[in-house]
Parts: structure tokens; sequence; C-alpha cells
């Protein structure tokens, strides 16, 4: 569209901006930790809403269904929206130094305690540190400690936490050689994503020094003794097994969650099934398709059929977006459990 003015308009064109921002405003964006979403929110949506009259802007928050998204959209002109921004940074840097969080996986040893010793060692770290401690919900599989509160603070629990954990754990050091050349290379390849996928199986307080130096075939393990048994236990069987084939699957990262299920349930179980050992990239690597499957051949290709046919099934999905007024934002992140049970009914 064009829009010609004559040299009597005078200030027009200024004025034909103004209009045109006041009808589509500018979109800003800016990261808050989607955990602190709900506090800046308020009940039923009252913080925003005095934040939004403050500043003569819109602000907009992600679906709390949506993982991961921390993007907060700002919508108004320019000055106003500079101001907001500046207030919201400043709002989500105080919140994140007073909810700092810390997740310490939990030693086996340290749940053979009795509860009451449990309780004694939390108890005393709590009141020292003036922090919240949270223990793992029966059903969870994820066994970590979760530590809250002003990060200084949080920082000095976890040390004692460790400490503790360190004492009753029964630390010991492993040295494993590998035999057998092509199961090496496999595992000093992978690198990281080995170590990883083994911390997934045997938990994250083994650490594993894999060998660099050409002819170096020794894998160090350190850890609770428990776990190192188990991290050596498997690592054996890829020996055994000569586990030498290895694929890379490209499939979108976007649909990485899904395949790995809730707290690991759909991978494990195809892991379990196939006798293969299945590898993501990171979270933080948002553009890695490649999904790594090892194992012998006729068992990867078992895993790679079942993990196309879930990809199909994903791939049938449909997505849609809806506009909800902002006055329920804030009820709907309160209550994210039961109205989308309400509105999957």
């Amino acid at each position: 569209m064009y829009v010609w003015f004559s040299s009597e308009s005078g200030n027009a064109p200024a004025r034909l901006e103004l209009a045109v921002c006041e009808i589509c405003p500018p979109v800003f964006e800016i990261t808050i930790d989607q955990r602190h979403h709900g506090a800046i929110i308020g009940f039923n949506g009252e913080k925003v809403r005095e934040l939004q009259k403050i500043f003569n802007v819109k602000i907009l928050f992600p679906s709390p269904v949506e993982a991961r998204n921390n993007l907060v959209k700002i919508q108004g002109l320019n000055d106003d929206v500079s101001k907001a921004f500046k207030s919201l940074a400043e709002l989500a840097e105080v919140l994140d130094e007073i909810n700092y969080v810390l997740e310490i996986p939990i030693f086996k040893q340290f749940l053979k305690l009795s509860a009451g010793k449990r309780a004694i060692f939390i108890k005393k770290i709590r009141e020292e540190t003036d922090t919240r401690i949270f223990f793992p919900r029966e059903g969870d599989n994820k066994d970590v400690i979760k530590v809250m509160g002003n990060k200084r603070k949080v920082l000095i629990a976890y040390d004692m936490i460790k400490e503790i954990q360190n004492e009753i754990g029964n630390i010991i050091t492993k040295e494993m050689v590998l035999g057998n050349v092509k199961v090496r290379n496999v595992i000093v390849n992978l690198g990281n994503k080995f170590i990883q996928s083994i911390k997934e199986d045997c938990g994250d307080n083994v650490t594993l020094n894999l060998p660099t130096v050409k002819g170096d075939n020794t894998i160090v393990i350190k850890g609770p003794e428990d776990d190192v048994k188990n991290v050596i236990t498997q690592i054996q069987t890829m020996v055994d097994e000569f586990h030498k084939y290895v694929i890379d699957l490209k499939v979108n990262p976007k649909f990485h969650k899904y395949l790995i299920g809730t707290n690991g349930v759909n991978v494990k179980k195809i892991r379990h099934l196939t006798n293969t050992r299945i590898i993501f990239p990171p979270e933080t690597d948002s553009t890695n398709e490649n999904i790594t499957i090892v194992g012998k051949k006729e068992n990867v290709n078992k895993a790679k059929a079942k993990f196309e046919v879930m990809i199909i099934d994903i791939g049938n999905v449909i997505e849609e977006h809806v506009e909800i007024n902002e006055k329920y934002h804030g009820t709907l992140v309160v209550n994210q459990k039961e109205c989308l049970h309400k509105s999957l009914r």
C-alpha cells in the first residue's frame, strides 16, 4: 500500500506512523524462567494487570503446557515497552536470586537411612541455610533432592548434602580395561553422549573418564559402590555382546521429548525390548536431529522401526492455538492440570 503526501501535509507522516503503531504496536520478547511466570501473573492475573496498567503495555505469557518456553512478549509503544522490559528484567533477576533451585542426585545409601535419621540431617541443613529442601514424591522416577532459596545459601546447602552423602555413600574408583578395540572406538566416538546415557541408567552420582590417548583402553569410573558396579555391568554387556553397530536416526528435535516420554518411560521401554543403547542429544542442543542407537544390527533395526512408528503417530497430532483473555491467565497457571483435564473431556 502507498500513501502520498502533498507539500501541505505538514507532519502527517509522523501522525500516520503514530497511528500505525497504535493499531499494530511492536512486540518485544524477554526471557523469564517459566517457573516465575505464576509469581509475575499473580492470583487471577492481578499482578500482571497492575504492571500492564503502570506501563501501558500488553504482557503475554506462553501457555503453561509449552514445556521450557521462557519467552514473555511485551506489546506497546517503544518507550512504554522499554520501561516495562527493564522492570520485568529486574523482577526476574530478584526471583532468580530468591528462588534459585539445584537438584542433587540421591545416593541409594542415603535412602536406606531411617526416615528419622534423614530428617535430622535435613532439618539441620534447613535451619543453618534457611532453604527449602524437597524429596521426590512417591512414584517419582527421578531420584533427586531439590534445594530452593537464596542462591548463595542453596550452594551452601548443596555442599552440606553432598558431604553427608559422600560420608555414607562408600565412594570408590574403579578402572575398566576395554579389551575389544571396536567397542572402545564406539564408546570414545560417542563421548559425552555415551556418558550421559550411562548416567540416565545408573544415576548422576557416577563420573566416567573415557580414554583420550590412542592405545589407552581404560575407563575410570568413580561413585557410590552400587552405581559403579552397575556401570561396569552395562559396559561389560556391550563388550560381551560385541555391540559394534551404530546408526544415527534423524528426527525433528521438537519430537524428541515425546519419543523420550515422561521421566524417560518411552525410551526405557524400547531399550529394554531391543537391548540397545539409545542416546538423545542434550535438551540444550535444539538443532541436533541425531538419535544414536547402538547395539547388534538386528536389535538396532528393531529399535529404529519402533521409533519410526512413534514418529508417524506424533506427526498425525494436530496443534491448534487458542487465544484466551488475559484475565484468565493467572487461573490457568495456578490450576493448569484441572483446566486441561476439563478441556479434554
